[in-house]
């Protein structure tokens, strides 16, 4: 059955570990990559092979800018002190990721003519933990999927 991006939320933990979810998300992409190891040999009869080699991720997402959000608020200053970030790629309805990692992209657009924005770049460091929701877990942290604070799981 397909799902749709509307379930996937972003999250940050403070520093006492609550999940707090990044406000005004529009979108979001989970990169997942691994750099290919060149093993051709002339037993391959003419054709590449190659292993997989070191793996990397990170998570792309913006939004707009709210006034007075304390996930924002973190991150600016995560960002500012050159923090590491706990991130929380959530889906209510399937698949879960989460690690630590920086925050190496932070613009804030304000145009004339429209609400300010914001676009942001996680990369991972060391590998993401994946996890499956259960079916009695709606992935929202026990907010109601508002993006207000959760009880931490």
């Amino acid at each position: 059955m397909p799902r749709t991006g509307v379930d996937v939320l972003i999250a940050i933990e403070d520093e006492d570990g609550d999940k707090k979810f990044i406000g005004g998300q529009r979108e979001a992409t989970l990169n997942r990559e691994k750099e290919e190891i060149d093993a051709t040999h002339k037993l391959t009869a003419g054709w590449a092979y190659n292993l997989a080699g070191q793996g990397s991720w990170s998570i792309e997402m913006d939004g707009v800018m709210l006034e007075d959000d304390e996930s924002l608020e973190l991150l600016d200053d995560a960002f500012e002190n050159d923090e590491t970030i706990h991130v929380h790629w959530t889906n209510k309805s399937g698949t879960n990721y989460e690690g630590d990692a920086i925050l190496t992209d932070y613009p804030i657009e304000a145009p004339m003519d429209d609400v300010m924005t914001y676009s942001m770049t996680f990369n991972g460091q060391g590998k993401y933990t994946k996890t499956r929701r259960s079916d009695s877990d709606n992935g929202d942290g026990g907010d109601g999927g508002d993006g207000g604070e959760s009880d931490g799981d």
